[in-house]
């Protein structure tokens, strides 16, 4: 009964977007407090894993988005931004964190809307 509710593709896509905030917030506040830091290069999830997301959403494949788990590495897009090679800008940064966060809330509206909608089904209530 339980792997009905919790196991769906569209609960598992939830978390796992879930996760990429979390992973995505850890990079950006590492960049941030590297900022000055020479050679420094600019972190964030791997543009890989959201693919790997939504592909894995598009198949309704559920054994992968088990698995499926965001990696952070160095955006190799992000050009070098002072002399010694560090690729962060704040503003970027801020906006980006931003964004993270406005994510994250849409994220946990989806998952809180679900368990809300569990609550009243076992109480028998409409809330």
């Amino acid at each position: 009964m339980t792997e009905a509710l919790f196991g769906s593709v569209n609960y598992l896509a939830e978390k796992r977007s879930l996760d990429v905030c979390v992973e995505r917030q850890r990079a950006l506040a590492s960049n941030i407090a590297n900022l000055e830091t020479p050679g420094f290069r600019r972190l964030d999830v791997s543009s890989q894993f959201r693919t790997q997301l939504s592909e894995a959403v598009r198949r309704q494949d559920d054994s992968t988005l088990n698995t499926l788990r965001p990696t952070v590495a160095v955006d190799t897009s992000a050009p070098a931004r002072t002399p010694d090679g560090n690729s962060v800008n704040l503003t970027d940064e801020l906006i980006a964190m931003q964004d993270n966060g406005l994510e994250h809330s849409l994220h946990v509206q989806m998952i809180s809307a679900r368990m809300s909608r569990l609550r009243s089904a076992i109480s028998g209530r409409i809330s």
